[in-house]
């Protein structure tokens, strides 16, 4: 049974169904994981990937927004790149 405070089971589960294009699972695992930690960029970068495959894009871009706010390094970088490419940036 998951321990429904574990932010880290609630990420790697949702990124795990991500990848495996379980987008409904990846978003309710992800969502989890937000409301545990809702400061952290990895969570809403993955949710923004997961609202994009969803065709969620006012979404996915609101999360990379967000996300683009918190985040550092190669995360923040990859983060931007896919806010401009959903508005029309690449």
């Amino acid at each position: 049974k998951v321990d429904p405070g574990r932010f880290e089971v609630h990420f790697n589960l949702g990124s795990l169904y991500y990848m495996e294009g379980k987008f409904g699972k990846a978003r309710e695992a992800l969502e989890r994981a937000r409301s545990i930690r809702p400061d952290s960029p990895a969570v809403l970068y993955y949710l923004g990937l997961v609202y994009e495959k969803e065709g969620e894009i006012s979404r996915a871009i609101k999360c990379y927004r967000l996300a683009s706010e918190r985040a550092e390094g190669p995360l923040k970088k990859a983060v931007q790149m896919r806010a401009a490419a959903l508005m029309g940036g690449y």
